[in-house]
């Protein structure tokens, strides 16, 4: 699957391909829609933020900054499945 783009109904488009759920999330846009990542994820603690350090630490949401590799981040959301790479 391609990414998906930020902004309006994306908690809608989100549900609609993955309508059982995600199993995490990682943001890497700075627009200020963490809160819906939070929403859509259904826990701060399946969310990590290389971008949005302002609302990271509001919305209990893990932000990971510097030299850290898809592995890390996976380890970070205690993953159930492997990093597709």
């Amino acid at each position: 699957m391609d990414g998906l783009a930020y902004g309006p109904a994306l908690t809608d488009r989100v549900a609609a391909l993955v309508p059982a759920g995600v199993d995490a999330i990682i943001d890497a846009a700075v627009s200020g829609s963490l809160s819906y990542l939070v929403a859509i994820a259904g826990d701060p603690s399946l969310v990590v933020t290389i971008a949005d350090t302002t609302n990271a630490e509001k919305l209990g949401v893990a932000c990971c900054v510097g030299g850290r590799t898809a592995k890390s981040y996976s380890q970070r959301l205690s993953w159930r499945r492997p990093v597709a790479r």
